[in-house]
């Protein structure tokens, strides 16, 4: 959240106009070219646009950013219409203020009352060219008395690129909605930056969350060929990426996809994931342009591929926890998709890469399955030109772990790029608030299902999640509630 301040309309202060019969209490109540100012006055300040409004008379003035004449009131097309008060992200003013609150809104969900209070953090931060004058930090009328906050005591100045924190603190005293704004006014009161305050309060009545079972998650990793011939199948490859993320979002997966090289040198990514954002999920902004780039290794690496070596660095100590933490989990199968123009030169055997993969799934009952596009006859010539060769290994290992084979020398990849293992069904649920004596009911469908001792269900008190069985694991679709009773 920002408004930003021209330095021509701060310079001009003495000459801008107030009207003191346009009593206010927010721009709404101004006419549309002005604003309410600190003190309850309708002022004229900067336009919307960046410039300044000239401090003529209400009835003959005129804008300088346009020439139309005051007879009857201007044409409105210089500018937005005024719906709800003035916009606060114009953007940046060159010589301007520009003054941000962190975040734009804060919520505290629903509340019992008589607990202890939550406190959230609001950080201001003045991104301008110059210091800001901090002239009042205070909670906008009809703001609930349920809200207080803490603040450097105003006035201040903020310094250009420094920040300042508000804490607000919210402690419900009666049930229902408590809304409100916390303002910080800044440069002699012209500007106004708002944060908006959310919450309910009520008594220690049972509330209930509701979600849709989806399907559960899986681990994607690609191990790509770095070798110079692969300039042109990494291009084909990433063209194919539009159908992986297809068929994932069509299965409802909650996929985590990661990339690495077959390039185990000193100076090649060693297991590391490659690519900007390392890990795509379903939520990644843009995620088929990052996943078509992240598969576009280079053509840097060796001639020697070693694909299962640099998987077992990418799934082990000290990577796993380090540089390629958060991509595995315990509760999804785990994908593994080689792309290579040559058989693998690892130190590790198909069996031996197999049981190291197996390992990773031990007691988690979720599978592991390789799928490979390499060349699947002795010698071929690949797209680009460059000559591929049986990727033995690969193809002995997909045939171990049920995975898919799609051959490098042919144009049909879509075998190992959009086969999955079988859709596994969401079994976890966290709860927004940790349930009172770990005491919790569950309907599947407007059904109650008891726990009966775990077999169906269990609550998981470190994790505050109520965690199905595989096979009490509502089926894809249907209507979960939770309903429980919360502490404080």
């Amino acid at each position: 959240m920002r408004y930003l301040i021209p330095l021509t309309a701060l310079a001009a202060t003495a000459c801008l106009p107030s009207f003191p019969d346009d009593e206010c209490y927010a721009d709404v109540d101004c006419p549309s070219e002005l604003v309410c100012s600190a003190d309850r006055r309708c002022i004229m300040i900067s336009n919307r646009d960046g410039g300044t409004l000239d401090a003529g008379s209400r009835d003959g003035g005129r804008r300088d950013a346009g020439d139309d004449e005051r007879d009857g009131g201007p044409e409105r097309d210089a500018g937005p219409e005024r719906d709800a008060g003035p916009e606060r992200d114009a953007g940046p003013v060159d010589g301007g203020f520009d003054l941000r609150a962190t975040p734009t809104s804060l919520s505290y969900g629903s509340r019992v009352i008589g607990c202890p209070a939550t406190t959230q953090r609001v950080t201001l931060e003045n991104r301008g060219a110059m210091s800001a004058r901090i002239d009042a930090i205070q909670l906008t009328n009809g703001t609930s008395s349920e809200y207080t906050f803490m603040a450097p005591p105003a006035p201040f100045n903020l310094p250009s690129q420094q920040a300042r924190t508000i804490d607000v603190t919210y402690a419900p005293t009666n049930v229902g909605m408590d809304e409100g704004a916390l303002q910080i006014a800044f440069a002699n009161s012209m500007g106004r930056v708002e944060v908006q305050l959310s919450a309910a309060g009520q008594t220690e009545a049972e509330v209930t969350e509701t979600f849709t079972a989806t399907v559960g998650p899986i681990d994607v990793l690609f191990v790509v060929d770095s070798a110079s011939i692969m300039a042109t199948p990494q291009s084909i490859l990433a063209d194919q990426m539009v159908f992986t993320l297809l068929f994932l979002d069509a299965d409802g997966w909650d996929y985590r996809i990661a990339v690495t090289t077959m390039d185990t040198s000193p100076t090649g990514a060693r297991g590391a994931f490659v690519g900007t954002p390392k890990i795509i999920t379903p939520t990644t902004p843009n995620r088929q342009q990052r996943l078509e780039a992240n598969v576009q290794v280079g053509t840097t690496g060796p001639t020697q591929r070693r694909g299962f070596q640099a998987v077992e660095l990418a799934l082990s100590s000290p990577l796993l926890e380090g540089a390629n933490a958060g991509f595995l989990r315990d509760e999804a199968p785990l994908l593994l998709i080689y792309f290579s123009g040559d058989d693998d030169l690892s130190t590790s055997n198909v069996n031996a890469h197999l049981t190291f993969l197996q390992a990773l799934k031990a007691g988690t009952n979720q599978p592991v399955v390789a799928n490979a596009v390499t060349p699947t006859s002795f010698a071929c010539t690949l797209d680009g030109g460059g000559t591929g060769y049986e990727g033995t290994d690969f193809v002995d290992l997909t045939a171990a772990t049920s995975g898919a084979l799609s051959n490098m020398c042919s144009s049909d990849w879509d075998d190992a790029t959009t086969e999955f293992p079988p859709p596994t069904v969401r079994r976890t649920y966290r709860l927004q608030d940790m349930p009172m004596g770990n005491m919790v009911t569950v309907e599947v469908d407007g059904t109650a299902v008891p726990s009966n001792g775990g077999a169906n269900w269990s609550y998981d008190p470190v994790n505050n999640e109520v965690v199905f069985t595989e096979a009490g694991a509502p089926a894809v679709g249907a209507t979960v509630e939770i309903t429980y009773r919360p502490v404080c």
